[in-house]
């Protein structure tokens, strides 16, 4: 389920577009947030973190080097597929690094320098089984391009979830409905509002909140815990083309399944957008927000 939301492709969410947008994701990741959250965990011996969309474990190939720490994650996704290629792609990431890596069936081992990490995974549907999940022993629940995804009712009772158990929280790539192109043209604005307004279709968890699910959490969220912001936009330009590309081909039908008159407007666009890509004239912000909550506890 990892992914989401402002980018999403008509196949779905495959292996390869969560590949293709990960390091756009890493570069946009808000650093303050980042570095409170680090500051936070720096007085735990070790650290227990649950996460909820893994896909293939972008979260924790940006997270867990940064934290230190003994790490042991457990990664929750609804889709098989995504979790089976996990091993493969930690496999490719600690190769890179020159990490140690050991693994089995459903776990891995990372050891490097400043940080040691066990990972398992299982496949689960979060949409109906989340207060199920084992959050009694977690320090931290985290999550990246996923509230945007969700209802109302679900964001609440995670909130409430996290709360009860006394967990940090930072998730992280919420899509907030701003999309920026350069150069501009006059049929943006449409195409972006056709698409916010497809993003409250039910995405397996009810209606759901889309652009507004972050500030909606963050509400729910700082009834106990503090609570923070901050910008997490993509910024895409001329080594990002075929991201932005994907974009396009993804965009254009959300526009026009949200309103199928608008289809002539939309292939233009489609047409002229394509073509910028292809000349390397294109360029966009893609708008995101982090949240990061804190239990009263460890403030």
């Amino acid at each position: 389920m990892s992914d989401t939301t402002d980018a999403q492709p008509p196949e779905g969410f495959s292996a390869d577009w969560l590949a293709l947008r990960e390091d756009a994701d890493h570069r946009a990741r808000n650093l303050q947030l980042t570095h409170q959250l680090i500051e936070w965990t720096e007085p735990l011996d070790n650290l227990h973190v649950v996460e909820l969309g893994a896909g293939t474990g972008s979260n924790f190939r940006y997270l867990s080097p940064r934290l230190g720490h003994a790490q042991h994650w457990t990664l929750y996704d609804n889709d098989p597929l995504l979790l089976s290629a996990m091993t493969q792609r930690l496999r490719g990431w600690c190769d890179q690094h020159g990490y140690g890596f050991r693994a089995d069936a459903y776990s891995v081992q990372v050891d490097a320098e400043h940080f040691n990490a066990q990972v398992t995974w299982q496949q689960c549907d979060l949409a109906n089984s989340l207060t199920t999940l084992p959050l009694a022993e977690a320090h931290l629940v985290t999550g990246s391009a996923l509230l945007d995804l969700t209802s109302a009712a679900w964001l609440e009772l995670l909130a409430r979830y996290c709360i009860f158990h006394h967990c940090a929280t930072l998730f992280v790539l919420n899509y907030n409905g701003h999309v920026q192109w350069h150069e501009p043209l006059r049929t943006d604005a449409q195409i972006t509002n056709l698409l916010n307004a497809h993003q409250l279709k039910d995405k397996g968890f009810g209606p759901a909140l889309g652009p507004q699910a972050h500030a909606f959490f963050e509400e729910n969220l700082s009834i106990r815990h503090r609570v923070f912001t901050g910008d997490s936009h993509w910024q895409l330009d001329h080594e990002s083309l075929d991201l932005q590309q994907a974009l396009v081909n993804g965009w254009g039908p959300a526009a026009i399944e949200q309103d199928s008159t608008a289809q002539p407007m939309v292939a233009e666009w489609m047409e002229q957008r394509t073509a910028a890509v292809t000349e390397k004239q294109s360029s966009l912000q893609v708008g995101h927000t982090d949240v990061l909550g804190l239990p009263p506890s460890q403030l």
